[in-house]
């Protein structure tokens, strides 16, 4: 038998021993998570230095910066600076700097670690980048560099392996070397819209599904953008001789194209089978350009179309968008018709129109609005715009129940012939009427350019709100703005809001939400106080039964106390038995 003394010559079982170990082993174990968690917090992490391991104290978030919480489930945080810090902790994953820092070197994205998942460095006055300056970023997901004065890209300057969007719009650049971004092998969205490219020679990764080059100088596209399995393609706002060089695709989704190109092909239904949202925008000057018939024919092929946008076209009539199912959101910004009758019965066949946008489309709003019948049947319409279409009233019948409405930029007369309007905003909680701020009024004259739903006075009795819907008798002259149709253009965002906003990829960028450290260690302390909470229990419950089996060890070995009794009654018993005999 092994026995173990203490100093007070205790006599201790190895059983009792080993649960004692057992005991401070978990002890340890949650001391030391509890001692993690804890560093965390202050900003003790492991730097690496040339020669070895260190660690150092990084604060959880620079003196120059301002962080915040990623989103609300998440303890992951993002830095907004005026220039590139010296040193992030880990638990920062996004990183904008808002100030102007000419070049980017190496040494100034090492010094920030390679922990970040998005990196903004958009309207910073960014000329130079050095080569492979973004190499030591490995987990680098979106990476933007828009308005600034970046000239040329060359290969080699981006190799993150992780890198899914780039973001290079709004800057100069003129020229992009071939592989630039071929060695990007996860690369998904390339925005490359308001530049000075004349073509792109360029070999894109297979990966890439989004590329946005509108409003450059490109008039030909040498490349066959057919081997890219791409989803979004934006040509608009380029001199291109016609329809790009793409002659069928499985993938393609959604397009928009301009001028020249703004034809769509024979069999363009057959070839892109996916398409489901088609942008075509034509040039005003020097004459008014017509819808032709192909395209008109082709469009009503397409059986996925959900969206449409028509921009300065003259079209003969719109009999083309009749009986399309699964059309949701159509846009007619400045557009004339031919004829307009049976206009009523094209909008009612679109049964699941949700969006309708008649944008600078003044001869259209009367025929639609004013048609009772068509209004009410409108059920499913959430979104009317009716921007610069020259509105100076209508009436709560020209609009569908439970839509949303934007009359901006008209020279409305606020009179209590729009009360209606303060009313239905009223009864919707503030979400009836769209853009408030830019729907103001011309008349009267003490309310021009005030807002809309201040100038309506609540008071106006019901005998003077009766209206129609009007227009002036003046109607604009054909317009075009070579901005006025929807494009993927990233928007810029003014220094004083820049400290309390962050610019992050596109809608289809997905970054997986990791579960903090800080987080782990904490339950991992919880779970190790349990268990030496359940193991204390057991050691008590053991303890308890070996009492009551009177299980102790003599320490000078031999028999027990129970063990000498039992053989001392078998001796009398013996005893008695040879006296009977």
């Amino acid at each position: 038998m092994f026995y173990i003394f203490s100093d007070q010559q205790q006599p201790i079982c190895k059983s009792c021993c080993f649960q004692i170990m057992m005991k401070a082993v978990c002890f340890l174990m949650a001391l030391t998570a509890f001692g993690c968690a804890l560093g965390q917090r202050k900003g003790i992490t492991v730097a690496p230095t040339r020669d070895t391991f260190s660690i150092q104290t990084v604060p959880a978030c620079p003196e120059i910066c301002n962080c915040t919480r990623m989103d609300l489930h998440s303890a992951f945080k993002k830095a907004i600076c005026p220039r590139i810090p010296s040193s992030l902790h880990y638990n920062i994953k996004s990183l904008q700097v808002i100030g102007d820092i000419y070049s980017v070197t190496r040494e100034q994205i090492l010094q920030i670690g390679g922990e970040l998942y998005m990196l903004d460095l958009s309207g910073c006055n960014i000329i130079n980048i050095e080569q492979g300056a973004f190499n030591s970023m490995n987990n680098l997901v979106s990476l933007k560099l828009s308005n600034n004065n970046i000239k040329e890209i060359s290969s080699g300057m981006f190799s993150s392996s992780h890198l899914k969007v780039i973001y290079l719009d709004g800057n100069n650049l003129e020229n992009i070397e071939n592989d630039a971004f071929s060695q990007l092998k996860t690369l998904q969205k390339l925005y490359l819209q308001h530049n000075k490219l004349l073509d792109i020679p360029i070999t894109f990764p297979g990966s890439l599904n989004i590329l946005d080059i509108s409003h450059n100088h490109i008039s030909t596209i040498t490349m066959d953008l057919s081997k890219i399995n791409l989803k979004t393609l934006d040509l608009c706002g380029n001199p291109l001789n016609g329809f790009p060089s793409i002659k069928s695709s499985r993938t393609l989704e959604t397009i928009c194209l301009e001028g020249k190109a703004a034809v769509l092909p024979y069999h363009t239904a057959a070839n892109f089978p996916q398409l489901a949202d088609i942008t075509l925008v034509a040039l005003t000057h020097p004459f008014r350009a017509e819808l032709d018939s192909t395209t008109q024919s082709e469009l009503s092929k397409v059986k996925k179309l959900i969206t449409l946008s028509i921009v300065n076209y003259h079209i003969q009539n719109l009999s083309f968008l009749t009986g399309m199912k699964n059309l949701a959101s159509l846009k007619l910004q400045n557009i004339t018709l031919q004829s307009y009758h049976g206009i009523d019965k094209v909008i009612e066949s679109l049964e699941i129109l949700s969006n309708l946008s008649l944008d600078q489309s003044t001869h259209l709003v009367k025929p639609i609005l004013t048609n009772e019948q068509l209004v009410s049947q409108l059920t499913r319409l959430h979104y009317l715009s009716l921007r610069h279409t020259q509105l100076v009233s209508l009436t709560q019948e020209n609009i569908p129940e439970n839509t949303r409405l934007d009359i901006s930029y008209n020279p409305l007369h606020c009179d209590c012939h729009l009360v209606w309007i303060q009313y239905r905003e009223r009864d919707t909680l503030g979400k009836f009427l769209l853009s408030k701020k830019e729907t103001t009024c011309e008349m009267p004259n003490n309310a021009e350019g005030h807002m809309l739903l201040e100038s309506v006075s609540p008071a106006c009795n019901e005998e003077h709100t009766a209206g129609v819907l009007e227009q002036t008798s003046d109607n604009p002259e054909w317009m075009y703005t070579s901005d006025a149709y929807l494009s993927s253009t990233s928007t810029e965002v003014p220094i004083k809001d820049r400290l309390t906003n962050i610019s992050t990829a596109s809608n289809g960028t997905n970054i997986g939400k990791s579960v903090d450290n800080t987080t782990i260690y904490i339950v991992l302390g919880i779970v190790l106080i349990i268990l030496i909470i359940v193991g204390t229990a057991l050691a008590v419950t053991l303890s308890i039964l070996k009492r009551k089996r009177k299980c102790q060890i003599s320490p000078n070995g031999g028999e027990t106390p129970m063990e000498q009794q039992h053989q001392q009654m078998k001796q009398a018993s013996s005893k008695d038995m040879l006296i009977k005999k």
